[in-house]
């Protein structure tokens, strides 16, 4: 008889659930695929390529014009450039391409930090590569990330932290706010992370006692960088010397302003 390498993995929850909602001839929301057919269109030129011959084994990496329209689309929807012959791989589906991600990544003994509630082929796959996870638990209600406890979590073994957004199972997003704090994680300033869409306040009181109005101005024209110096708002100005940035900006120009942050 095979012995099991992952002896404690039985049938997934979804397997279970879905063949449960068709035993009881229920609504099934519990899995998430689609109930509807794909595009006509699609089908069309699916079938019509098929046809044609492309039908037999593609490239390992996939085939080049597919490759090229993935980066077309990364590029548009999410600011991100990629080289299609060295940077992008077409796999099967997402279980597959987070196996072979850490598989070529982890080795015995790496340690992985991933985030309860979590996928749930996530540890099989570090398991199966010699790893360990390292559970980290997102907060209540919010399901965000602690990175306080990420940090502490990080050890000389870590290999990877696995993050997707939305979450899943949560749903929940990484916000642009969470990509500024954390590049700004190494500068002088003081910030609580924002938990709203838009505004961050850096208190720069450590660095320079310059009155934001002025500062907010000089460092606009010495830095590039511009922001709002929150006195302008109170009719007493407060004590505590903020000037205000707006990350609802793309990642390049937040971590590019997060750069300028972390020099000064």
């Amino acid at each position: 008889m095979l012995e099991s390498k992952l002896p404690r993995v039985g049938t997934t929850i979804f397997t279970r659930m879905s063949a449960l909602a068709a035993e009881c001839n229920a609504l099934n929301l519990s899995q998430g695929f689609p109930d509807f057919d794909a595009p006509a269109p699609l089908l069309d030129a699916m079938a019509r390529h098929v046809m044609a011959g492309h039908n037999q084994y593609a490239p390992m990496a996939g085939v080049l014009p597919l490759r090229e329209q993935i980066v077309a689309q990364a590029a548009l929807h999410m600011g991100i450039n990629c080289d299609p012959d060295s940077e992008i791989t077409v796999v099967p589906g997402a279980t597959e391409g987070i196996f072979c991600a850490v598989m070529a990544s982890v080795n015995p003994g790496d340690e992985v930090i991933v985030f309860d509630p979590c996928y749930d082929s996530y540890e099989p796959s570090i398991e199966l590569a010699g790893g360990r996870a390292v559970h980290i638990p997102l907060t209540e209600h919010t399901f965000a990330i602690d990175w306080e406890r990420v940090e502490s979590a990080i050890t000389s073994r870590t290999r990877l932290i696995i993050v997707n957004s939305p979450h899943n199972p949560s749903g929940s997003t990484l916000s642009h706010a969470d990509l500024f704090c954390r590049a700004l994680k190494n500068s002088r300033f003081s910030f609580t992370p924002s938990a709203g869409t838009y505004f961050q306040l850096l208190d720069y009181s450590a660095i320079v006692d310059t009155p934001d109005t002025r500062l907010a101005e000089d460092w606009t024209r010495q830095y590039g960088l511009a922001s709002i110096p929150v006195s302008v708002f109170y009719q007493t100005p407060p004590a505590q010397c903020y000037l205000r940035f707006c990350f609802a900006k793309s990642d390049d120009v937040l971590l590019e302003a997060a750069d300028i942050l972390c020099t000064i």
